[in-house]
């Protein structure tokens, strides 16, 4: 906030055009990759966070993920967080009594067509999705083990912090082993293939688990 005050009163001073306009210049940029447009789901947006200020379920149509069909959910919104690009709704998929949990649920902003506000409170506190866990809330935590390759995955892997709940381990060979809790295998399990031969998922909690 100080830096701010005092560029910006620079820039009301009598600096030269050349020098107001290199103060306005932004000093971090952010390179993505798949951008997503999310103009046309500004009002589904709207809906939802309006839905979770009010504590009222609301009905949506939502395609998962590989999915061409178009399901019917009653959500309870816990709320809106951005990952990998991507904004995604976290909250409670409630059975039809529109009263109990059924469990909890991650949706993709993008992938919703429809947004309808009902009348029905929420009855029940809204689980807390923990940031600082791997991955969007699908199951209990687990825990596994991953093994990297050394050289530039295992720096890369090694720089990072991917969940509070994480434990590195050198290897002789200059390679990582990196033991993690998540409660979303299937994202954890594709994060590891996208290393391709670099990376391999040993154990669940000292069990083998098959790829």
């Amino acid at each position: 906030m100080d830096e701010s005050i005092l560029r910006l009163s620079l820039a009301m001073s009598d600096a030269t055009a050349t020098e107001k306009a290199a103060l306005q210049k932004p000093r971090f940029a952010f390179f993505s990759k798949g951008r997503i447009d999310y103009t046309p789901f500004f009002a589904h947006m709207e809906a939802l966070l309006k839905a979770q200020e009010s504590r009222r379920i609301c009905v949506v149509r939502y395609r998962a993920a590989g999915s061409r069909l178009y399901k019917t959910h009653r959500l309870a919104v816990g709320r809106m967080i951005a990952m990998n690009n991507a904004l995604y709704v976290l909250g409670a998929d409630v059975r039809e009594d529109f009263r109990t949990l059924r469990h909890l649920c991650s949706m993709a902003v993008h992938r919703i067509r429809e947004v309808k506000l009902t009348d029905h409170p929420v009855l029940f506190p809204m689980p807390e999705a923990d940031p600082g866990t791997f991955g969007l809330p699908w199951h209990e935590p687990r825990t596994f083990r991953i093994r990297f390759a050394p050289g530039k995955v295992a720096d890369y892997v090694r720089e990072r912090t991917w969940a509070d709940a994480q434990r590195l381990e050198e290897t002789p060979d200059g390679g990582l082993i990196l033991t993690i809790t998540t409660r979303s295998q299937p994202e954890l399990a594709a994060w590891v293939r996208s290393f391709g031969e670099t990376a391999e998922l040993l154990s669940e909690e000292g069990e083998d688990v098959q790829q």
